[in-house]
This record gives C-alpha cells, sequence and structure tokens, in this order.
C-alpha cells in the first residue's frame, strides 16, 4: 500500500498478498500480519498499491520474513544499514555482493572490503565535535 485511507483501514507501507480479484470492486489482500482487507477498485486505480518484489533496508526495518536476499553495496559505511537488512530472515539470508570498485579476482580480499564497511558507522559527528581546520577552534 503506498497510502493511507483510514476509513478503509488501509495503511501506507502495508504489505500482503492477493487473495481474490474482483474486477467491479477490487481486490482482497491477506496482510503479511494475516489480516483479510478488501482494497476498493478507486484505490487501484489512483495507483496507490504496487507490487512489491522487493523493498530498501530501510523499508524493511520492524519486518521479519522467512528468507531473505541482500543486495549490498560495495562500499560506503554499512553498520546501521547491514544490521537492518542482514537481521530480517528468521530461517535464511543471502547476500550478493555487487562488484564496483572491488577486486573480482580475489573474492576474499572482496568479502574482507564489505566486512570492513559493515563495521564502519554511517553517522557522522556533529559539527561542534570535531576539529575545525583553518580556524582555530578545537573541539
Amino acid at each position: 500500500m503506498r497510502r493511507n485511507h483510514h476509513a478503509r483501514g488501509l495503511v501506507n507501507g502495508t504489505r500482503g498478498t492477493i487473495t481474490a480479484v474482483d474486477s467491479n470492486s477490487g481486490v482482497t489482500i491477506r496482510s503479511d500480519h494475516g489480516h483479510a482487507m478488501p482494497v476498493p477498485r478507486e484505490y487501484l486505480d489512483a495507483g496507490h498499491i504496487q507490487h512489491g518484489y522487493a523493498v530498501t533496508g530501510h523499508q524493511a526495518q520492524g519486518t521479519t520474513v522467512e528468507r531473505a536476499y541482500v543486495l549490498a553495496p560495495d562500499n560506503g559505511r554499512l553498520k546501521e544499514w547491514g544490521y537492518v537488512a542482514l537481521s530480517r530472515a528468521r530461517a535464511e539470508t543471502h547476500i550478493t555482493l555487487t562488484t564496483d570498485g572491488l577486486d573480482e579476482h580475489d573474492p576474499p580480499a572482496r568479502l574482507g572490503t564489505f566486512l570492513r564497511h559493515l563495521e564502519a558507522a554511517g553517522q557522522e559527528a556533529m559539527a561542534s565535535r570535531r576539529h575545525l581546520l583553518g580556524r582555530g577552534i578545537e573541539r
């Protein structure tokens, strides 16, 4: 679901499976929480429902799935994102690494680089806590 419709109990971000289709009235969805939800044709025609074959790491926060397939970036500071993306599954997590910027002929080195990125926090320090060069200001 991509839009709230509180009168019908439809909430932006709800995920589920279409279980019935009626060309006149709309569809019925079984939410990931197990609730049957009728979705009116007007909601569908307005484009407020999307096929959800994949979600971002941030959208997955708070979600639990049986299996997770994670397409991991090859660089950046991934500590926070990595925790969310890699901890969603009850049974299995499969990781696919991109190779941009990594030595594709040295798989152990590629994995080591990815693991170092997972250890690096993405949060920036506040400017008031940084050493400001050229201004004579220390933290």
